[in-house]
């Protein structure tokens, strides 16, 4: 973009700002102070003027830049890659979505060797340095929809929680089981553009000895817009990080996916996020973006794509050959929708002549399609990119989701020279992401 071109955007934003400020002056200094919106006398206002309120806040915010801490520490600078334009159709709703991994200071004190680039007496190593960065990158961030990873309550209580609401959000929080590093995850609203209408908290782990024995969860939340009446199905999870537990990992997917489509309602679009410890192109990606698996060919250790040893190369008996297996779920689906609930403590195939494939009824997509490059959103002992968000856009005659535009990610080869995550401008071993959606009810 030349000169010119950048001065005419600038004016062009200041001149939409100061028209807001003239009519709405508390909501605009509530967006650039980044705390929670006010609305003027509920009774003074009409119904259609609150919606044209939300709807000029949120047109204001999606032409702010983003001042992530990636870019904020000149290693790869972020930008805006564009998908689709905004439909404007019937009534819409403009949003944006952000998942983040912060990484817990005690897994951080305690895996040594993934961050062997760090030394721990040193002041970026310490919560307050880290929390200081991961506390403007939120509120720079402006997310209506955020899911965070690797929370612990102590933080929630201490740190996060008063951040988010004085930003103006609602939270849910839920804390991991049976776990020697005790954390947890969040999914929080914006509550001038969302309403939580339900939730449900899921715990994967079922029993020991099982191929269901780690404490890992998941959160499911039902919100309404308040702009277009519709609703959305919002899920946040982080699954099991052992690269040779591509049982664990597919079990738990498994088990998610069917919750969500239990706890789902009239086909409504669903938005799945968080930290899946997996790589694009990899087997257990293929299950979520395609909705079927064939387990035969399942590699325990090379499933995930963590590993990127040829599979070919792998033990027979790393297979999952003997299916069924137990792993007690509860619950199970097949990509017709057909759920078996409480048959079994097993989790099997309901396709009787082919036992072997599993399947699932969502339809996702990946906000970052796979690249024939790698790209990344972890740096620590390795590069990776296990962070995704998955959408389903919804066959529903009252609603529809489309992707916008998504903040990018760096290729691995751009930061081959850079230091490794976290540092002393990047708090966590994770970089956040962050899409735009447009929400169309009917």
């Amino acid at each position: 973009m030349d000169n010119s071109s950048s001065v005419s955007r600038r004016k062009g934003i200041r001149e939409t700002l100061r028209f807001f400020w003239c009519r709405t002056s508390s909501v605009v200094r509530s967006l650039f102070s980044r705390k929670r919106v006010t609305w003027a006398p509920a009774e003074t206002m009409s119904t259609q003027v609150k919606d044209e309120m939300r709807t000029s806040i949120v047109e204001a915010k999606l032409n702010l830049e983003v001042s992530d801490a990636l870019s904020s520490s000149g290693d790869y600078i972020r930008e805006w890659e564009k998908v689709a334009e905004i439909s404007n159709e019937g009534k819409s709703c403009k949003f944006r979505v952000a998942s983040y991994n912060i990484l817990c200071q005690q897994t951080l004190e305690a895996m040594p060797e993934l961050y062997n680039h760090l030394d721990s007496t040193s002041p970026f190593f310490s919560w307050s340095h880290r929390w200081s960065i991961i506390a403007n990158e939120i509120k720079s961030l402006d997310a209506d929809i955020l899911g965070l990873q690797e929370i612990p309550e102590t933080i929630l209580k201490e740190f996060i929680q008063p951040l988010l609401e004085n930003l103006g959000y609602a939270i849910l929080f839920h804390e991991k089981t049976n776990e020697e590093i005790i954390h947890g995850l969040v999914i929080a609203v914006q509550k001038e553009m969302f309403e939580i209408e339900s939730h449900e908290n899921i715990n994967f782990f079922q029993l020991e000895d099982s191929v269901l024995d780690r404490g890992n969860i998941a959160q499911i939340a039902r919100v309404t817009c308040r702009l277009t009446g519709s609703t959305l199905l919002l899920s946040n999870t982080h699954v099991v990080f052992n690269p040779f537990r591509g049982d664990t990992k597919f079990a738990q997917l498994a088990t998610l996916f069917s919750r969500i489509h239990q706890f789902r309602r009239n086909a409504e679009p669903v938005i799945c996020l968080g930290d899946f410890n997996i790589e694009q192109g990899s087997q257990l990606y293929e299950y979520i973006t395609t909705g079927r698996l064939d387990t035969r060919f399942l590699s325990l250790r090379h499933g995930s794509g963590q590993l990127t040893l040829d599979a070919s190369l792998a033990d027979p008996d790393e297979f999952l050959f003997d299916l069924p297996r137990t792993t007690f779920v509860h619950t199970m689906m097949d990509r017709s929708g057909m759920i078996k609930s409480r048959v079994s403590d097993v989790l099997y195939s309901l396709d009787t002549n082919l036992s072997h494939i599993f399947t699932h009824q969502l339809k996702f997509a990946s906000v970052y399609p796979p690249s024939e490059t790698l790209k990344i959103s972890t740096n620590h002992a390795d590069f990776g990119n296990p962070d995704f968000i998955f959408f389903d856009a919804g066959n529903s005659s009252s609603s529809s989701l489309r992707l916008i535009r998504r903040l990018s990610l760096p290729f691995s080869l751009d930061l081959r020279d850079a230091k490794r995550w976290p540092n002393e401008k990047i708090p966590s071993d994770h970089i956040c992401l962050l899409a735009e959606f447009e929400f169309i009810g009917v």
